[in-house]
């Protein structure tokens, strides 16, 4: 009888327990706390400052709602880069992200059979072509930005991306410029 009511009290003790962990949080985090890393929506600093007033503010329904939706157009034109360049016959995968000081967008690193790629995608075509005008004839300078590169830059524009490849695999510069046409700059 005794050890019934030792197992039983043990089953007890851990329903209690489990029962706890699935509670509500008493505290949830306020609004002025900056969310973590895994937050869908980035906060500017203008957004970081301490809310005055907890009533919600129906002009902006989420954090960035005021600003033009890139990452939504990076990812399709992304998407479909990728897809034109297996179409032609390349191995490819995303590995990362990539920012360069002259260019404004944060760049998508593809490997293209084996070789990094930095795709840069524009929220327009104006500004895609833009910011290529300023790419020297032989890529060796951006802006008032020169650079040393470690191998042979090839700059491609099409539409609102421009692509860089550093470097001179003849298959993956075939790929490039089956699916972007010839490069605009570079060696």
């Amino acid at each position: 009888m005794r050890k019934v009511y030792k197992i039983g009290c043990l089953v007890i003790l851990i329903m209690a327990a489990m029962l706890a962990g699935c509670q509500s949080q008493s505290n949830p985090p306020q609004a002025t706390e900056k969310p973590s890393e895994g937050k869908p929506y980035p906060l500017s600093e203008a957004t970081e400052a301490p809310v005055e007033s907890q009533a919600p503010d129906t002009a902006k329904p989420y954090p960035g709602a005021d600003q033009a939706p890139t990452p939504v157009a990076a990812v399709s034109e992304t998407d479909l880069l990728i897809a034109s360049f297996r179409a032609a016959g390349a191995s490819v995968e995303l590995d990362g992200t990539i920012s360069q000081s002259f260019f404004t967008p944060l760049g998508q690193i593809i490997r293209v059979n084996g070789q990094d790629v930095q795709v840069f995608v524009y929220a327009d075509e104006a500004t895609a072509q833009g910011e290529a005008a300023k790419v020297s004839a032989d890529g060796s300078a951006v802006g008032s930005e020169q650079v040393a590169w470690v191998a042979s830059p090839h700059f491609f524009h099409q539409g609102k991306l421009i692509v860089l490849y550093v470097g001179d695999e003849a298959t993956v510069l075939q790929v490039l410029q089956s699916v972007l046409g010839e490069q605009f700059a570079g060696r």
